[in-house]
């Protein structure tokens, strides 16, 4: 039946009604979307940013903020180099101080490296907490970072005796304010806490994937990134990555990137040990002619497109997977080679989320304390092309796809692959590990209305989509987050069948999630990991990998 049609039965009801239908749709954000074609007042309770909100801190919790970054502080004896680290000849051993926490979680702080240091004689430490019993000469250092207060910490008499090098200037003794954001830079617009992955330029003189050994400062990296076009296009492109030539973003890492995939697959980069300052700079006119959505005041996207962005059931190995020496060298990017159009969407979701977040943020004023959309486009961008990873030779072969957010209910896993020639693996190994799990007041609530209209025994099916017994009953989901859920090994001779066949989904089996898994009996979400690996000694070559899929089957 046409959603015209249902106009006169979802007509304006209470906005607790109206709450309460919405929230069902908490596993299917494409569907509620489609509810906002309905009538306008459905089309207003869609477009509501806290309606979208509540939806992902139910489903996945809450997003904490990292700190500010914290600048550097003089410590009496030693002297600052920012940004920069002398590579290697590290002390092995906890790095703490002597009583202090270890280095498991506990935060090294200068004053903690640097009584560390002096506790084995060590002539300098570096803020990641690398204590050193020898420096390179300068010409050798490398920069790692462009954050306030990173750098390495060398004695004052190393500086002269090890470095020949008059001592640099003296931090200030005056506690300077903690940074929350990196420098604003005319022409373009930052994204905290975001990340575009992948089509990072290749350094024309390194080949490295970033600018840092010729940029000391994130203004020097906007200059480089602004003149990169020309000289680009001059050179002929440059970069083993494809694409056409220029620079769209950059970040604080010191990474140039050619494009700028759509908002909806970026990376938040939230991570533990992370700080509010690193984010992503976009050209002003990228923002503009994309109808990119702006960061929110305090720096976070809008719900809706952080719903769509973490929700999502197929992670593109070159984009949204965790992949362990993608480094250009051992595993690289590659344009897929099936594909002469632009990257495929998740069953049209990934576009449906973009254009109504847009319409969702143009509708907010400064009333409603969001900041309104660029001007649309006028006509729509086309998409990166769609990028794969090719593994060229390894030995220790890992990829991880993380899943948020997933229903109760049973999954089949498959990896899509593509097999070359000159292919070597005796096997790969696939499994599934339950990584976090998180109580859900919408399932308990769907499973209370069913049971309070007669519907008791079906409750978790209907209402939760589980179809699994009381606290894992018949499910099989271990108790404890980090526990395997399913294991699969895939021999040679099984890949080989696929040789010459082009991409193949190779099946990589399943796992059950229960309804109930709290200590009170309440339903669950969980966050699942699927890793594809081989860590055997041998070197590995003549795989590509372009996703992994998962698909709920009850």
């Amino acid at each position: 039946m046409a959603l015209e049609a249902t106009e006169g039965r979802l007509a304006e009801v209470l906005p607790e009604i109206a709450d309460r239908i919405c929230e069902q749709f908490i596993f299917d954000g494409a569907s509620l979307l489609k509810l906002g074609e309905v009538n306008t007042f459905w089309r207003q309770r869609v477009r509501d940013p806290q309606l979208w909100a509540r939806l992902v801190k139910e489903r996945f919790g809450e997003e904490e903020i990292p700190p500010p970054a914290q600048p550097a502080v003089p410590l009496p004896g030693w002297c600052f180099f920012p940004g920069l680290d002398s590579p290697g000849h590290d002390v092995k051993g906890p790095a703490q101080a002597p009583g202090g926490g270890g280095a498991g979680g506990a935060q090294l702080t200068p004053a903690a490296l640097a009584a560390r240091a002096e506790a084995v004689g060590a002539c300098a430490f570096n803020t990641n907490g690398c204590v050193k019993r020898a420096l390179l000469p300068l010409h050798r250092w490398q920069r790692f970072s462009y954050s306030p207060g990173a750098g390495l910490y060398v004695r004052e008499a190393a500086v002269v005796a090890e470095l020949g090098l008059p001592p640099p200037p003296p931090l200030p003794q005056e506690a300077a304010e903690p940074q929350a954001r990196p420098p604003a830079l005319p022409g373009w617009t930052f994204f905290p806490l975001l990340d575009s992955p992948g089509w990072e330029v290749r350094h024309p003189a390194t080949g490295e994937d970033h600018f840092r050994s010729s940029c000391a400062s994130l203004a020097e990296l906007a200059r480089v990134a602004a003149l990169f076009p020309a000289a680009a296009a001059a050179e002929g492109g440059g970069g083993d990555e494809g694409g056409g030539a220029g620079c769209e973003a950059f970040n604080t890492a010191g990474q140039l990137k050619r494009w700028v995939e759509p908002q909806i697959h970026w990376r938040y980069l939230g991570s533990p040990g992370s700080s509010s300052w690193e984010g992503l700079y976009v050209r002003d006119e990228v923002v503009r002619q994309r109808g990119l959505l702006p960061p929110l005041p305090g720096g976070r996207l809008h719900p809706l497109l952080r719903f769509f962005q973490q929700g999502r059931m197929r992670a593109a190995a070159a984009r949204d997977v965790a992949v362990t020496w993608l480094n250009g060298t051992y595993l690289v990017r590659r344009q897929d080679p099936e594909l002469a159009g632009g990257g495929e969407e998740e069953g049209g979701a990934a576009a449906a989320g973009l254009a109504a977040a847009a319409a969702v943020a143009g509708g907010q004023g400064a009333g409603g304390g969001e900041q309104a959309a660029p001007a649309p486009a006028p006509a729509p961008a086309a998409p990166p092309p769609l990028q794969v990873v090719e593994l060229r030779s390894v030995c220790w072969l890992d990829l991880r796809g993380c899943f948020r957010g997933l229903a109760p209910g049973r999954y089949r896993v498959a990896w899509v692959l593509r097999l070359t020639p000159d292919c070597n693996l005796e096997r790969i190994n696939v499994r599934t590990q339950l990584t976090a799990r998180r109580p859900c007041a919408v399932l308990d609530r769907t499973a209370a209305a069913a049971a309070g209209a007669g519907a008791a025994a079906a409750a978790a099916g209907a209402g939760a989509g589980a179809g699994a017994g009381e606290d894992g009953a018949g499910g099989g989901c271990p108790a404890a987050v980090g526990s395997e859920l399913s294991r699969v090994v895939v021999g040679r001779g099984e890949l080989r069948g696929h040789l010459g066949a082009g991409w193949f989904q190779q099946a990589c089996g399943e796992f059950r999630l229960p309804y109930s898994r709290g200590e009170g009996g309440g339903g669950q979400v969980y966050d699942v990991d699927v890793v594809l690996w081989d860590h055997e000694g041998n070197w590995k070559q003549g795989m590509w990998f372009r996703e992994v899929v998962l698909e709920r089957v009850e």
